[in-house]
């Protein structure tokens, strides 16, 4: 297992640098490392790692979903005013749509289970975006009409609105959408906004209240998500409960009620995240049948690419009476669009539930990342010179 453990590591650290090198996101390494190490390729991985993958990438996501709650800013989303609050869910709403009809022309799944695929894929990559936009900020394009730090806020909350949505939808798979459903839907969301609620403030209290160093509050954090996310199965006995949510709520409430501490704790979990985004993607990867992929990777990108033009038409919508001018709104939308670690998180799930989507969700999940992470970087960095204004 060490061994496994160090090739992961060595493989994907060599390969995102030279992707970085190649100016390309350093996931796209990760995610070539996983299949070249994987059980489909070189088998470098020993079982007892693939056995506990699951496990793994769901720790991952327990970072992602903190980082998120502690930096959500409602300041910069009110600055930059009502259309970064739009950006924040309608474009993920008209990608959501369009998956709702194509996941069963294409793949012939169910509506719950289409949604389900577009709930994994709608979210946008702040691991693509806000190093561009920290960029086109330094280098004052488009700083004027604050368009970079629109996309930043938006981009994080856009993560939060899916995720959310994608919980909810997975307690309703195999079931008929119907009042019912939707009852249990929002009791899952009302459950785990009031237990996250009631979590945060007891660690907000600790924090508040006992002289603690940053690595005492990172284990009190990091041990409460998991077990809100350990104990899920026995409180859905009880009743509806989404644990993802939650572990995004407590991290909010904590942001809210302790900003020193939630400053703490977000540069503790972005060093943490460094090596578990390695870990992540590369595990993502390698359970990925390549024969699959190429077998469907026509049909993949073609659904892909569709909804993301209605995507894109979600953008224009959201900046449709705004002070920017056509070329602006362009580069907007474009922006909206590449896709990484939601889809790296949230692919594997479906399939570990045993749900009928599952394989597709995966195969899409991975097949977006290759293709929207590469391709829209490269378009944002050869275009924000062209679409948007360098303030003096």
């Amino acid at each position: 297992m060490l061994a496994s453990i160090g090739v992961i590591l060595l493989f994907g650290i060599v390969l995102g640098k030279i992707c970085a090198k190649l100016k390309l996101p350093e996931l796209i390494g990760y995610l070539i490392a996983g299949l070249i190490i994987g059980p489909y390729c070189l088998n470098l991985i020993d079982s007892s790692v693939l056995a506990i993958s699951s496990e793994i990438r769901q720790m991952a996501l327990i970072v992602i979903l903190l980082r998120s709650g502690l930096s959500i800013d409602l300041t910069n989303l009110k600055k930059v005013g009502k259309s970064a609050i739009l950006l924040s869910f309608v474009p993920a709403l008209f990608e959501m749509f369009a998956y709702s009809i194509l996941g069963q022309i294409f793949f012939k799944l169910s509506l719950i289970d289409s949604l389900i695929l577009g709930s994994v894929i709608a979210a946008v990559s702040p691991a693509v975006i806000v190093p561009r936009m920290l960029d086109l900020i330094k280098n004052n394009y488009g700083k004027k009409k604050n368009i970079p730090l629109m996309l930043m806020a938006s981009s994080s909350v856009d993560d939060i609105f899916v995720i959310m949505i994608f919980t909810s939808l997975t307690s309703l798979s195999g079931a008929s959408i119907n009042v019912t459903s939707l009852f249990v839907m929002l009791l899952s969301m009302a459950s785990a906004l009031i237990i996250g609620i009631i979590i945060g403030k007891i660690i907000s209290l600790i924090y508040q209240n006992i002289e603690l160093n940053k690595t005492a509050k990172f284990m009190i954090l990091i041990l409460a998500a998991f077990m809100i996310v350990g104990y899920e199965a026995n409180i859905n006995t009880l009743f509806p409960f989404s644990a993802l949510l939650a572990v995004m709520v407590v991290g909010a409430c904590v942001d809210i009620n302790d900003k020193n501490s939630s400053k703490q704790l977000s540069d503790t979990l972005s060093h943490v995240w460094q090596i578990a985004q390695i870990f992540l993607f590369t595990l993502v990867a390698a359970i990925v049948d390549l024969k699959v992929v190429i077998d469907l990777f026509v049909v993949a990108v073609i659904v892909i690419f569709i909804a993301l033009f209605v995507r894109m038409i979600g953008v224009y919508f959201c900046l449709f009476k705004t002070n920017l001018n056509n070329k602006e709104k362009l580069f907007s939308a474009i922006a909206f669009c590449p896709k990484a670690t939601v889809q790296a998180s949230l692919a594997t799930i479906p399939l570990a539930m045993g749900l009928p989507c599952g394989e597709i969700v995966l195969i899409m999940g991975f097949t977006s990342i290759i293709t929207t992470a590469p391709i829209f970087a490269f378009i944002i960095d050869s275009t924000y010179k062209k679409l948007l204004v360098k303030d003096k």
